[in-house]
């Protein structure tokens, strides 16, 4: 949703200062995704880990209303 989105400047410098560090980490496979997320919603104060639960809620309603289309067709 637009309300939520986070400021593109913001999400690369978040992004980039993420895989920087687990690159310095050596963090690779499984660990990777946990890890810049939750160095991504740090860096931003927590603007990506807001954009991406809003994220998450608004793809549920959506895919509860084509649910709810296809059962209706």
């Amino acid at each position: 949703p637009a309300a939520s989105a986070v400021a593109a400047e913001t999400m690369h410098r978040a992004l980039e200062e993420a895989i920087a560090e687990s690159q310095r980490a050596t963090i690779t496979g499984r660990e990777l995704t946990p890890f810049l997320l939750s160095r991504m919603s740090e860096t931003s104060d927590g603007a990506t880990l807001s954009a991406n639960i809003a994220l998450l809620d608004n793809n549920a309603r959506v895919a509860a209303e084509v649910a709810l289309a296809w059962r209706r067709a």
